[in-house]
């Protein structure tokens, strides 16, 4: 290997080492699926506390949220979490909305999300 060889490929090298740097101290970030995963539990328990009917199921799945887009997150200010705008539907809406979630024991979780704060611009 030459001397230039050699010092391209460590300036190559030297290149990526902020990249490498970043993305190590970056915050995980769940996939869509992982999110809608999360979701899907929260739902799923939430439905388990009410009474059951066919009627009551029917009118659930038909207002199951149903996530469309996971985009701009960025870590949360409590532990483990990060806050994401996601675009959800439920029935026929679709809106976006802020999802704060959690990586509890490598699973997401959606915590109470009343505490999530509202985003809010600048004055």
């Amino acid at each position: 290997m030459t001397l230039s060889h050699r010092l391209r490929r460590c300036l190559a090298l030297s290149a990526l080492l902020p990249c490498a740097v970043a993305s190590a101290g970056s915050a995980v970030v769940p996939s869509l699926q992982q999110a809608q995963a999360a979701m899907d539990r929260m739902f799923d328990q939430a439905v388990a506390d009410r009474p059951a009917s066919d009627s009551s199921r029917l009118v659930a799945e038909t207002f199951r949220p149903r996530l469309q887009t996971l985009d701009s997150c960025a870590p949360a200010e409590a532990g483990d979490a990060v806050d994401c705008i996601a675009t959800a539907s439920a029935g026929i809406e679709s809106r976006p909305q802020l999802l704060r979630l959690a990586l509890v024991d490598g699973v997401w979780t959606l915590p109470d999300q009343r505490n999530v704060p509202v985003p809010a611009p600048p004055r």
